[in-house]
């Protein structure tokens, strides 16, 4: 059975955004620093990262497929954390945010509350 709720599609996000924003934005900025075969590859993952906005319906699992473009730019946005220590800090904050806010989605009150704005 699927569930296409707005808590299906949040619990879904928030991993996903919490990653993505923390770093993706940073590694885009740094697009030019790429090799003209990166930025190809890149390039290439656009129509399939963004093809679930092609779907009928929404579905959470649809929004994984932005992972690996999120993840590329995401690994080059670490890397323009100057300090080795600071980037391996900064990934334990994103995996550790990530997974608290996923659990927090679970917490019945939390379900609940999502439930009611959808």
């Amino acid at each position: 059975e699927s569930e296409y709720s707005f808590f299906a599609v949040s619990k879904s996000l928030f991993s996903l955004l919490f990653v993505w924003w923390a770093f993706a934005v940073i590694g885009v900025t740094r697009w030019r620093s790429l090799s003209p075969k990166q930025q190809f590859f890149v390039r290439c993952l656009l129509v399939p990262s963004f093809g679930f906005l092609l779907w009928g319906y929404v579905s959470s699992r649809l929004f994984y497929s932005l992972v690996p473009l999120a993840v590329i730019f995401a690994v080059c946005g670490v890397f323009a954390v100057p300090s080795l220590r600071h980037r391996w800090g900064a990934v334990l904050i994103v995996v550790g945010g990530s997974a608290i806010l996923t659990s927090i989605s679970f917490l019945p009150a939390v379900r609940a509350w999502l439930t009611a704005i959808a």
